[in-house]
């Protein structure tokens, strides 16, 4: 077996940027086609596992249910965890993020939200970049 020889924040930034385009992803499609159309979208083996937040909560988006019930549900499932940094730093990012989306904002305005939730050591190039490039409308 390989051993991950990254440091914390490095682990961080990858796992987050992922995140967030994941979430940046099904906002887009949300805003173009309506949030129906992610019905296919869930990984019906992740959603299995309630512990994989993004997926559990689009799942409950979906199904239409109300916003304060899925932030209670999310969140007890987020309390009941011991995670690491990188975790609890991504479960905080994908309950924002499936929030965001049900509530229908903007993938600019969802990605500076999203952003907000992360520490200046776990923001990736990447996403300093998209930052940059939405403040000066390009």
């Amino acid at each position: 077996m390989a051993i991950d020889r990254r440091s914390v924040p490095e682990k961080a930034k990858e796992t987050v940027e992922l995140a967030i385009k994941k979430i940046l992803s099904f906002s887009e499609k949300a805003r173009k086609e309506g949030l129906l159309s992610l019905s296919d979208s869930p990984d019906n083996e992740a959603l299995k596992d309630r512990n994989n937040l993004f997926e559990y909560g689009m799942s409950l988006v979906i199904d239409g249910v109300d916003y304060s019930l899925i932030k209670e549900i999310l969140c007890n499932i987020q309390g009941l965890k011991e995670p690491s940094y990188t975790q609890k730093l991504v479960d905080n990012v994908y309950i924002a993020g499936v929030l965001g989306i049900q509530c229908g904002h903007h993938p600019d305005m969802l990605l500076r939200l999203l952003d907000s939730l992360v520490p200046e050591q776990s923001r990736s190039d990447w996403l300093k970049t998209e930052l940059t490039n939405k403040n000066l409308g390009i």
